[in-house]
């Protein structure tokens, strides 16, 4: 009986043991998530407020000429600055017939801080004095400049 004694624990060693190795069988694992940010630069408005130089009296123009600007608005990845190019208009107003020459400039784009908060450039119009002095009278001189934005 000693030895069927011994053997029954025998078995029920090897039981307890296989039951623990089934246990941990499952063991444990891991998983990677990922992800991708591009770098996006998008206007903010396809239109942007006009920047106006206001009525140019030839009479009492500065020797500075006049000179207006107005803010580009634009969001960025975070840390993105974007390139921001003229790629029309700019150089002459008209109204229809009559023209005055001048010159639209933009200073250096901010860094983005991301999509949440807006960024800008300052954009520039500048009539010189011989040129408001030059103009012919009329109250509709307009141009339109279009800008690109590149990341």
């Amino acid at each position: 009986m000693k030895a069927n004694h011994h053997f029954l624990k025998a078995v029920a060693a090897v039981a307890l043991i296989a039951s623990a190795g089934l246990a941990n069988a499952g063991g444990t694992t891991s998983v990677d998530v990922t992800a991708s940010v591009p770098g996006v630069c998008k206007f903010t408005s396809a239109t942007m407020t006009a920047i106006a130089l206001g009525a140019m009296d030839p009479a009492t123009v500065g020797a500075a000429g006049v000179s207006n600007t107005g803010n580009i608005t634009y969001n960025c990845t975070k840390g993105l600055t974007p390139a921001i190019t003229k790629t029309g208009g700019g150089t002459t107003l008209t109204d229809g017939t009559k023209t005055i020459p001048y010159t639209f400039s933009l200073g250096s784009p901010e860094a983005g801080v991301g999509f949440a908060t807006t960024s800008k450039v300052v954009a520039t119009a500048s009539v010189t004095q011989a040129d408001v002095q030059a103009a012919a009278a009329g109250t509709a001189y307009k141009d339109t400049v279009t800008l690109s934005i590149d990341n």
